[in-house]
């Protein structure tokens, strides 16, 4: 501007000095405000980075507090609370104190690793923001239900007695059959809290009710569990939450499953079923569905109507694209049951295959969830005549069962019965005592001299004996059986009455036909209450009651007295 004001030719200077003075007024002014939004940017970019700092300082934070959610599990299972658990399991005096309590470090150890890697993870995920705010809720949820399941294990075999120590391994292994708590679609599955109950102290107390009530179960003390499945029922109904009523009403029909209560379990799986399909929890409902299909089907050999519920059940697994899990394998196991039951044995060993496969693949081939299935094939070539495929599936299974469980695991001592039963078959009788005496004496010791396994391999060494041409060594055999079953079961338990009928066969052997006609009838009549007549026992009982009526005749048309 003062060389345009200094310029030769007036035409390019200023109009007026007013104007020149105007102009070097202005620009300053310019200049001034230029510095002061400079001034204002530096500081907003200062300020700017300061928030990134400290925000990138919180997330490093964060980060590293996820170390400490994976961490939360060593409060429960660590080096002190497992040399405590070797010392409880010891003070019961069990021979397999040790035993156990190393298969359990074995499955337990690993378990731990993958949870407090995966909850890492989660918290990872969350500070980092690449988790839903609704899957990193019920991840969370299934983390915090583990953590209670496994503490409550742990505590529940820390005050175990001399029965509960065999169960120790098992119990550990259930852990490596859990849902993850990081898959997507299995967490979308799980039941949704409403709202107004996710802070409540009611339904968190029981949800670790119920994670008692599995351990209690899982250790074969069925009645405590069954009480805590109850209270964790009650509190379901109480706060209108059904699918906490569900899964409590489903354990508790497992527990008397277990017991024998087939009747009772009927009716509590029926409304374990309706409450979870009107709470929409389709999991829930096919497993109950499941274990309709084998206690309807199975256990009370009513085929045609338990596979019913085999539909209802394959049904749900596929809403839930759960037709490959653990969950497919147990039902397809429960309808080789049925089948198997119903005679019809290609079908049988189709599902028992279909079983096996998705055990092998989701397990292992040496899970004792995967003996299961062989000891269930080796059943079945028994009953098909198939003796020599029948020891190769039972001898499977028990060498799986010894190394994942322990020797004197009582799934063990049911391996060495199964092929105690194979040998009998092949006319073996010392190889099959021999089997036999090895089972009881575990189940002797794991579980106590009066146990229901125990009496049922009595029974078969009764068997054993009479097939040897020793009536009356059997005899007492039979006999020491049914004292058992009667105290434990009752007279008309489906057990007690096949028992009878071992008992009044060899009576009859014998040329007590008094004592052999009472119990035949007495055994006939319970089985045709609780069996269709196609049911191997029932076929049992009518040609023992032919039998029983020939022999009678031809007594009669000798004059004797009998």
């Amino acid at each position: 501007e003062v060389v345009r004001g200094l310029a030769k030719d007036p035409g390019d200077r200023h109009p007026s000095m007013d104007a020149l003075l105007v102009t070097l007024t202005r620009r300053p002014a310019r200049r001034r405000r230029l510095l002061i939004a400079g001034s204002i940017g530096l500081s907003a970019a200062l300020l700017l980075s300061s928030v990134l700092a400290v925000n990138e300082l919180r997330r490093s934070r964060a980060l590293s507090a996820c170390a400490d959610e994976g961490r939360a599990i060593d409060e429960i299972w660590n080096s002190g609370s497992s040399q405590r658990l070797a010392e409880a399991l010891a003070a019961t005096g069990s021979p397999y104190a040790a035993t156990s309590h190393e298969r359990m470090v074995a499955w337990l150890d690993p378990f731990a690793e993958a949870w407090a890697r995966d909850r890492s993870e989660l918290c990872r995920a969350r500070v980092e923001e690449t988790i839903a705010p609704e899957l990193d809720e019920r991840s969370q949820a299934c983390f915090d239900e583990q953590l209670d399941r496994l503490g409550a294990m742990v505590d529940v075999f820390a005050h175990a007695d001399v029965e509960m120590v065999a169960g120790a391994a098992k119990a550990a292994a259930v852990f490596s059959q859990l849902d993850s708590c990081t898959d997507e679609q299995a967490l979308l599955q799980r039941p949704a809290i409403p709202v107004e109950l996710a802070a409540s102290s009611e339904l968190r107390t029981a949800r670790r009710q119920l994670a008692r009530a599995a351990a209690l179960i899982d250790a074969g003390d069925y009645a405590a569990g069954i009480a805590q499945a109850r209270e964790a029922q009650a509190v379901g109904e109480l706060l209108s939450f059904a699918p906490l009523e569900a899964e409590a009403r489903l354990l508790a029909a497992g527990a008397h499953s277990e017991l024998g209560d087939y009747g009772e379990v009927v009716e509590e799986l029926r409304t374990a079923y309706h409450v979870a399909s009107v709470a929409g929890s389709d999991l829930l409902a096919a497993r109950a569905a499941s274990l309709l299909l084998r206690v309807l089907g199975y256990h009370m050999a009513r085929g045609a109507e338990g596979l019913i519920w085999a539909d209802v059940a394959e049904a749900a697994l596929a809403r839930l694209q759960r037709t490959e899990g653990l969950d497919a394998a147990q039902l397809a196991n429960n309808i080789g049951l049925v089948h198997e039951t119903l005679g019809d044995f290609d079908e049988a060993e189709r599902w028992h295959r279909q079983a096996l496969k998705l055990r092998r693949t989701l397990l292992s081939a040496d899970h004792p969830e995967t003996a299961h299935s062989y000891a269930n094939l080796g059943n079945l070539a028994l009953q098909r005549g198939r003796l020599d495929e029948a020891l190769r599936w039972h001898q499977r299974a028990l060498a799986v069962r010894t190394r994942s469980l322990g020797p004197g695991h009582p799934d063990v001592a049911r391996s060495l019965s199964n092929t105690g039963r194979v040998y009998l078959a092949r006319g073996e009788i010392v190889e099959a005592l021999d089997h036999f005496e090895r089972a009881h004496e575990i189940f002797v010791v794991t579980v106590g001299g009066q146990n229901r396994a125990g009496a049922r391999v009595l029974d078969y060494i009764g068997r054993a004996q009479r097939a040897g041409g020793d009536l009356e060594l059997a005899r007492i055999f039979f006999s020491r059986a049914l004292a058992i079953q009667n105290e434990l079961l009752g007279s008309g338990h489906q057990e007690t009455a096949q028992t009878m009928l071992d008992l009044g066969e060899v009576l009859l052997d014998l040329g007590d036909f008094e004592g052999a006609g009472a119990t035949i009838h007495a055994a006939a009549d319970t089985l045709a209450g609780k069996l269709d007549p196609s049911h191997p026992a029932r076929r049992q009982a009518e040609r023992a009651l032919h039998r029983l009526a020939a022999r009678v005749e031809a007594l009669d048309d000798t004059g004797g007295d009998g």
